[in-house]
């Protein structure tokens, strides 16, 4: 496990896991789920960079199916 990170990037990443893994178990199409990551990538524009990175990592994790970091 990665070090902790600092509180606005442990939230960013919970959320974007959560979210991710939502879309999964719905059982919708890749693609589907590629857009919602392609989505939330958009999003993290509006974000600093801590958030934005941590946001990443929550979506890449849920697409592989990793269980989540913190």
């Amino acid at each position: 496990m990665d070090d902790e990170p600092e509180p606005r990037g442990r939230i960013a990443y919970i959320v974007a896991y959560r979210t991710m893994r939502r879309r999964i178990d719905q059982g919708g199409p890749l693609s589907e789920n590629r857009k919602g990551r392609r989505i939330v990538e958009r999003a993290c524009v509006a974000l600093d960079d801590v958030a934005s990175r941590y946001v990443l990592m929550g979506c890449e994790d849920a697409l592989q199916g990793r269980p989540p970091r913190w």
